[in-house]
């Protein structure tokens, strides 16, 4: 991605780009030694290499993302579908559940899934934990012995007393998302041909992408309008998600109604001139006004309150 410096000229702030033109460096996520030391061998290789994948896919310090299970297996899996979702084996009394990376994950904490049908259509949306938390006991419990000594130790190093680990544990449910085990084909429009069907769809989930981007820009804009704490307070958590093409109003989501309150009372203005100085348009349509709604509360989100709940 490319890097925005700010510097000052006279009276005037300037926007400088700088374009990396290597492939290699463009768009990085940081890897925590934490992770690779005890993530790693309690997850397994594949597990965590869809959770690297899918922190790739979280763009702009995003925890969400959105890509198809055929393109997760193809990165993380060796193009093997059933890694990533599990499968049923045998028949009868002998049948049993294989599970996938996927499920791995969100039985450890660091993944919740939402999936949305329409007909034999399934698009998969990802919330991921950008930071690998710390184990909690039960977890360390799985681990070879020499590693839960060497965990202890580094809980030591860091003056961590036992009261202080256990408030630290820090998981998404596993059960967070509805409908969360992803057992069905894999049908995203990323994944397969797109059948006459599945066109309305499919039209939906690009025009979300659209939303999310212009929005992404437009916030962009108000950086330079705003206070960084403001910026962080009220907009950092924002995003679009649909678009009124009659009033060109942009509903965007705000993280509370406090803030959604906040935005839509005192910042009216200030959103209008950024949408005015990056002209945003959606499929040709100009953003006339934008306007903020709190986010439902996600079960997920409850279950992060909740200690009895993990």
């Amino acid at each position: 991605m490319p890097n925005q410096l700010d510097r000052q000229n006279g009276d005037q702030q300037v926007e400088v780009e700088v374009v990396d033109l290597d492939p290699t460096l463009r768009g990085y996520h940081v890897a925590w030694n934490y992770g690779t030391r005890y993530w790693l061998p309690l997850l397994g290789p594949i597990p965590w290499a869809v959770w690297q994948t899918l922190l790739s896919f979280c763009f702009g310090g995003r925890d969400t993302c959105w890509p198809s299970i055929n393109l997760i297996a193809d990165i993380a899996a060796g193009g093997n579908r059933h890694l990533i979702t599990g499968r049923w084996r045998g028949k009868g009394e002998s049948r049993r559940r294989h599970p996938g990376a996927l499920e791995t994950l969100q039985e450890a904490g660091l993944l919740a899934i939402e999936t949305q049908h329409a007909g034999r259509q399934t698009r998969y949306r990802f919330h991921v934990l950008r930071e690998p938390p710390i184990l909690a006991p039960d977890q360390l419990a799985q681990l070879p012995v020499r590693l839960q000594e060497t965990h202890a130790e580094l809980l030591t190093r860091c003056g961590m007393d036992q009261q202080t680990y256990q408030q630290r544990v820090h998981r998404l449910h596993r059960r967070a998302a509805q409908d969360t085990t992803p057992y069905v084909q894999d049908t995203t429009p990323s994944a397969q041909d797109i059948t006459p069907g599945a066109q309305d769809t499919t039209k939906h989930y690009k025009e979300e992408r659209v939303i999310e981007e212009v929005w992404r820009t437009i916030k962009e804009a108000l950086k330079l309008e705003i206070t960084s704490s403001n910026y962080q307070t009220y907009l950092h958590d924002t995003r679009g998600i649909a678009f009124d093409r009659n009033t060109g109003t942009l509903l965007v989501e705000a993280s509370s109604p406090l803030v959604a309150s906040q935005l839509n009372n005192y910042f009216a203005m200030t959103v209008r001139r950024a949408i005015i100085a990056t002209n945003s348009s959606i499929h040709g349509i100009p953003i006339a006004t934008v306007d903020f709604a709190p986010r439902p509360q996600q079960p997920w989100e409850a279950a992060r309150e909740d200690p009895a709940a993990v």
